[in-house]
């Protein structure tokens, strides 16, 4: 299948392109400029309407600690609005510093692929079985039977109840097409020196699956 981004994703050797955007945890602004001097790990997610990025999220957030430990900040950014997101942070505050970038406009500088819905697509997230977080019964498809998605499942499971915002944003971001998440871990001269795709290993089964602590620090260290 062909992504509708025309870039492919970035590798460990070029520059991190320069970006500028509201916060999504708080009020003011946040661009890479912020981190000059400073390596940075930078992860692209989906909307809050996404729990694999709500939780990838939290999880980073438990993992910040250690990479700046060994000199490296971490940064989020999300595909929302920024007023939708600081309305959802204020009751469910983050630990990483959040950016919000409603039309994904970085994901696409850094080349994170966005996949249109075709029928051999559509088949597989009828077909591929994922659990993520290991926490079902057993692992289920993207699309059940029925027409229930998996992102109904964990919404429940989170008590996450998605407003008019989320469900655009779900639209654009998985019905219409598949808009994926990506890492980069670049050094204090803003030049990547590690990168992760979602689905680089196992491809759709991979999905919501992201680097663990273990992995991150070990590269953070070797910056």
């Amino acid at each position: 299948m062909a992504a509708d981004d025309v870039r492919l994703p970035l590798k460990p050797g070029e520059s991190a392109p320069h970006f500028a955007l509201l916060r999504a945890d708080q009020e003011g602004s946040i661009s890479l400029n912020d981190y000059r001097g400073r390596p940075l790990l930078l992860t692209l997610m989906r909307g809050l309407q996404c729990p694999f990025c709500r939780r990838n999220i939290a999880l980073l957030g438990r993992i910040a600690p250690r990479l700046r430990e060994v000199g490296v900040e971490t940064l989020a950014i999300i595909g929302t609005n920024a007023e939708r997101a600081r309305l959802y942070f204020r009751h469910r505050p983050a630990s990483i510093p959040l950016a919000a970038d409603v039309d994904l406009v970085t994901h696409r500088r850094y080349g994170i692929p966005c996949f249109p819905i075709t029928p051999e697509l559509l088949e597989q997230l009828r077909t591929v079985r994922v659990d993520p977080f290991r926490e079902l019964p057993e692992p289920v498809p993207f699309l059940g039977p029925d027409g229930a998605e998996i992102h109904d499942i964990f919404d429940r499971l989170d008590g996450f109840v998605p407003n008019e915002i989320d469900q655009r944003d779900r639209t654009r971001q998985f019905r219409d097409s598949m808009q994926l998440c990506g890492q980069y871990m670049m050094d204090a001269a803003g030049i990547i020196r590690w990168a992760h795709v979602e689905g680089d290993s196992g491809g759709l089964a991979g999905a919501g699956v992201f680097p663990n602590e273990a992995t991150l620090v070990d590269v953070a260290r070797r910056l």
